[in-house]
């Protein structure tokens, strides 16, 4: 493994625990928010929102899930 395949599996987990953190709170039916660069924190209020936010976040993990098995 190379030292560049090295830092992209590190990233890829880094971000796949990240997605499967934020996917186990909307499971939990917790509110997603994000944080943005002035410091405010913004929440997703639409259930249409909610719903296609956590179809992404899931498809993710799988495809990161994939990249990271194939380094």
């Amino acid at each position: 493994m190379t030292n560049e395949q090295y830092f992209t599996a590190k990233d890829l987990k880094s971000d796949i625990v990240t997605l499967e953190n934020v996917y186990t709170e909307i499971k939990a039916n917790h509110s997603v928010a994000f944080t943005i660069l002035s410091g405010q924190t913004e929440r997703i209020e639409s259930v249409i929102l909610r719903i296609d936010f956590e179809e992404f976040v899931h498809e993710e993990i799988i495809k990161l899930n994939k990249e990271f098995e194939k380094l």
